[in-house]
């Protein structure tokens, strides 16, 4: 599978800000997560990922998911899939972080 999303910031030390959680946990509920990953021998694992989450209201910014990863080979929201279109890969996957637009 081609990479879609890289982060190119995954050797930096990023955490999530104060200010961040207190919007995340503003506007979302009920989270559930469902993880498969694949360990081989090395460095590196690959899985799949599903978070489930409702809105409690439309956001007027990105929403930002930790995710410390070297990158996200494809990434869809309620079922559409999220196209890299014109280098805005940064603006997905960075600091550890994918930032989900409004």
């Amino acid at each position: 599978m081609n990479t879609i999303f890289e982060n190119k910031t995954f050797e930096e030390k990023h955490f999530l800000d104060q200010e961040g959680a207190a919007y995340r946990f503003s506007l979302i509920e009920n989270v559930s997560y469902e993880v498969c990953l694949a360990m081989p021998k090395g460095t590196h694992f690959f899985g799949h990922v599903t978070v489930r989450f409702s809105l409690k209201e439309k956001p007027t910014k990105s929403i930002s998911l930790d995710l410390q990863a070297l990158s996200i080979a494809r990434l869809s929201i309620n079922d559409q899939l999220v196209e890299n279109k014109d280098g805005d890969a940064q603006q997905v996957l960075t600091k550890h972080m994918v930032f989900l637009a409004p």
